[in-house]
């Protein structure tokens, strides 16, 4: 299945974190303003200063400074802004 974060991904060569145990998730924090995430459930919450975002085995939470969506979808989130941390917990 085409996926436009794996082929941003491969066309910048950037490592990603992922989940294989259960539903796979992907992110990219890239150069600190721009975030992409791949597979997640729902928004449990949405700030400026955090983005928690429900998975299918846990929950993410990123967190920054001026933080908005730019894109999003069923499959992918799109957020921009000031990325400070990436939290993923009960996974």
């Amino acid at each position: 299945m085409f996926s436009f974060i794996d082929e941003f991904l491969n066309d910048l060569n950037v490592e990603t974190k992922s989940n294989k145990q259960f539903k796979r998730f992907k992110y990219v924090n890239y150069n600190g303003e721009v975030f992409y995430f791949q597979n997640f459930k729902d928004i449990i919450s949405f700030s400026s200063e955090e983005v928690i975002l429900k998975l299918f085995n846990g929950e993410a939470s990123i967190k920054g400074e001026n933080l908005k969506i730019n894109e999003i979808s069923t499959k992918f989130i799109s957020l921009s802004g000031k990325i400070l941390k990436v939290e993923v917990t009960n996974v």
